[in-house]
């Protein structure tokens, strides 16, 4: 049973737990969107222990799922959007 919300199809999470372990799912799919058999974690740090990963890279394989890098976080932005809150 997931620890945090699971924002992927439950296919996709089931097999990263058997092949990464229940951590690494839990940890590394939150938030995470899956669009067309492309995976965008939902942060660069995911990103980076996925990509670190053989095993969860044999997952992707497994499942023709493509990784893809997320943007990394922009600061200014963040500070424009909490003045004009």
């Amino acid at each position: 049973m997931p620890n945090l919300p699971v924002t992927v199809p439950r296919e996709l999470y089931d097999e990263m737990l058997k092949g990464c372990g229940e951590d690494f799912a839990d940890s590394y799919l939150s938030g995470a969107e899956l669009h067309q058999n492309i995976l965008l974690p939902r942060t660069h740090k995911a990103w980076e222990r996925i990509m670190e990963s053989w095993a969860a890279k044999d997952v992707l394989r497994f499942l023709k799922i493509t990784l893809r890098e997320p943007p990394h976080f922009n600061a200014a932005h963040n500070v424009q959007l909490a003045r004009a809150a």
